[in-house]
């Protein structure tokens, strides 16, 4: 049987950072390239940059041809040698791959040089490497949350190495937008993943294979006097269909004003022609 040659991390962002240890492994020859990630471990749980499907399908489309995503609560009381141990015999690992901050085991007791002690006594690989920096700051998906959630898309991007995006089903609205002569549709969000500054963004929005230039509103719609958790509105630039029920990516690119009550639809529908305008 062919031995795997696993990268381990929670990968929550699976960015720039993570990218560097995942390819890692990825790079081994004679070896299965895997992943071995956990969900239920991070107190971000509702502050998601990919909820674990696109977690996993990101991953994959690495070039992993297997993700071993374990619970955190069965493995958390696991010394640091019994964890290794549970990869050799369980999982068939010959070659472990981790970021040189990695930490393991109960209470988080062991580090990289722990690991190297008991893959040397277990005849086991490791490959251990470097963080990656931008603008000599280590990248972290922390930092990247705290831009989403300042606005900061396009810096949000560089950390990650790809665009952030929600992805979910149109829900049907009031009309509003129709009503005013910019149709919009209408898209909760999934309640796990981060949540971007509330305001109006350019965006791209993605579905059947095509892309589309747009604006979306994240946020409460003060003016119509919403009452409900914030959610995506979002008006398609050259298309006029019907997409509900149909999945959708909304991909925000810049940040582009605050939300704003205004005093009369007429003020709206003329704040959203100028808005408009800036796609071109």
């Amino acid at each position: 049987m062919i031995k795997n040659a696993v990268a381990i991390g929670i990968f929550d962002g699976v960015h720039r950072g993570h990218k560097a240890v995942i390819n890692a492994a990825a790079a081994i020859t004679g070896m299965t390239p895997a992943v071995m990630t956990f969900s239920g471990s991070t107190k971000a749980s509702d502050r998601l940059i990919l909820t674990e499907s696109e977690k996993a399908e990101t991953i994959e489309n690495l070039g992993i041809k297997t993700v071993f995503n374990l619970k955190f609560d069965d493995i958390r009381n696991l010394s640091p040698f019994e964890f290794v141990k549970l990869l050799q015999n369980e999982y068939n690992v010959a070659n472990i791959v981790v970021g040189e901050d990695f930490k393991f085991g109960s209470g988080r007791s062991g580090d990289t040089l722990t690991l190297q002690k008991i893959c040397g006594e277990m005849r086991i690989g490791l490959t251990i490497t470097p963080e990656i920096l931008y603008d000599n700051e280590k990248i972290s998906s922390g930092r990247i949350r705290e831009l989403l959630e300042a606005g900061e898309i396009e810096k949000a991007h560089e950390l990650l190495g790809y665009e952030f995006y929600y992805k979910s089903r149109v829900e049907h609205g009031k009309e509003i937008g129709r009503s005013l002569g910019f149709p919009t549709i209408n898209m909760a969000i999934q309640p796990e993943k981060v949540k971007i500054k509330q305001g109006v963004y350019i965006c791209k929005v993605s579905f059947d294979g095509a892309v589309y230039d747009g604006i979306t509103d994240f946020g409460i719609k003060p003016t119509v006097n919403y009452k409900g958790t914030p959610r995506l509105e979002t008006y398609i630039k050259g298309f006029d269909g019907d997409l509900y029920d149909r999945e959708v990516t909304i991909i925000p690119q810049r940040f582009l004003r605050e939300e704003v009550k205004f005093d009369s639809l007429q003020a709206l529908k003329t704040q959203m022609e100028k808005d408009i305008k800036i796609l071109g």
